[in-house]
């Protein structure tokens, strides 16, 4: 691995299989708290809170950051995901913008703005930060906007209806989570990189999702 920021990429690939689609999901997740409304049940699980705090003592010994652990409350964007302030293409306090897919037939959707703009990334391949921001993939029939179950109505919808009820809690936590990945696009969907053959991607979309910084 190129950095110990990969190493924790990697990580998520080896428990890949086991961790998705099945009811390690959400103690394994180092996902971000999903929102305000569910903060406070997905850091509470004892293997999110403990990856967490691998990452954040890891940036504290080996990075010198004295800040806070941030995470992005999607819900309050969902109206304007693409405007929201995450996107910012200052290199001090923004993540950048959606990369860049067609200036030539080789663009792979680069991040060219933000505090990630060049960032090199060794998994699975050595290639650069990519990201699309889109809400509507093309990659589903009838597909509605990824932001259609992001705002609090259904954040609180899954909260506060599934009680006694954990597979369609699941379900219904898990749709939300994926629309998320699915609007960033890039490295976050997991969408494969053009210097790999399809073949070579198989098995491994959800494998590198954490080499974006949004995970």
């Amino acid at each position: 691995m190129r950095s110990l920021y990969d190493d924790f990429s990697y990580s998520h690939a080896a428990v890949e299989h086991s961790a998705h689609r099945n009811v390690y999901f959400l103690p394994w997740r180092m996902f971000r708290p999903l929102s305000t409304f569910v903060q406070h049940f997905y850091i509470d699980t004892c293997a999110d809170r403990w990856f967490l705090y691998l990452f954040d003592a890891s940036l504290r010994q080996n990075c010198g950051y004295g800040g806070p652990t941030p995470y992005w409350d999607w819900s309050r964007d969902h109206a304007d995901l693409v405007g929201s302030s995450v996107f910012e293409d200052s290199p001090e306090f923004g993540l950048g913008g959606t990369g860049d897919c067609s200036s030539s037939p080789e663009a792979d959707c680069k991040v060219t703005t933000g505090a990630f703009a060049q960032l090199e990334l060794a998994w699975p391949i050595p290639h650069p930060l990519r990201r699309n921001l889109t809400l509507i993939t093309g990659w589903f029939d009838h597909e509605k906007p990824q932001n259609s179950t992001l705002g609090p109505d259904s954040v609180r919808n899954s909260t506060e209806h599934h009680t006694g009820d954990f597979y369609s809690f699941q379900h219904s936590m898990e749709q939300m989570h994926n629309h998320v990945h699915n609007f960033v696009g890039g490295d976050l969907a997991g969408d494969c990189l053009k210097k790999l053959l399809a073949e070579g991607c198989k098995d491994l979309a959800v494998a590198f999702t954490p080499n974006e910084s949004l995970f």
